[in-house]
């Protein structure tokens, strides 16, 4: 099980509840973020960033996303990023809802670095509400998490039940 010391997770509406992770919620603030702090020890990605992101009609794999016409960047153009300039990316991981955004941005970073996939993370988080991002979390988990707490969690206490979960699943 490797070690994550630095995480950053990118998201416009989840808000990890890990003590430690690092949120980014635009395309400019991660590009901020890397080129002031360096690369993480782990990212993880949402592709939709803003709410024209979000798909209109079937979520499902093989739908076409408009990349051409929208005005912000999405979690695949992050992704892009990181390819384009040739970063060192060592761990990373999806968490996006949207089928075929996930699958773009895992297709990108498969090509450029397949031995750093972390599959089945789920970092625990809370929702913002849609219309007020500088709102309070609302408290509320995600259903898929391997692990949910009700408050901030130290990054180790993560890693050991983290550790112990995949344990039992083998």
């Amino acid at each position: 099980m490797a070690v994550f010391e630095s995480i950053l997770y990118l998201d416009d509406m989840r808000v990890p509840t890990l003590h430690g992770v690092h949120l980014v919620r635009t395309y400019a603030e991660f590009a901020q973020y890397l080129d002031e702090r360096g690369m993480p020890d782990l990212i993880s990605f949402d592709h939709d960033l803003a709410e024209e992101h979000y798909p209109v009609g079937p979520n499902e794999a093989g739908r076409t996303i408009p990349y051409a016409d929208y005005v912000e960047k999405t979690g695949f153009d992050c992704a892009r990023f990181i390819t384009d300039n040739n970063l060192d990316l060592r761990h990373w991981a999806v968490h996006s809802c949207n089928v075929q955004g996930r699958l773009n941005i895992e297709r990108e970073l498969r090509q450029y670095c397949r031995r750093g996939e972390v599959r089945d993370l789920r970092i625990p988080f809370q929702m913002r509400e849609a219309d007020d991002v500088t709102a309070p979390p609302v408290r509320s988990f995600s259903a898929t998490s391997l692990l949910q707490f009700e408050d901030d969690v130290p990054l180790e206490s993560w890693e050991i039940g983290l550790s112990d979960s995949f344990a039992k699943r083998q």
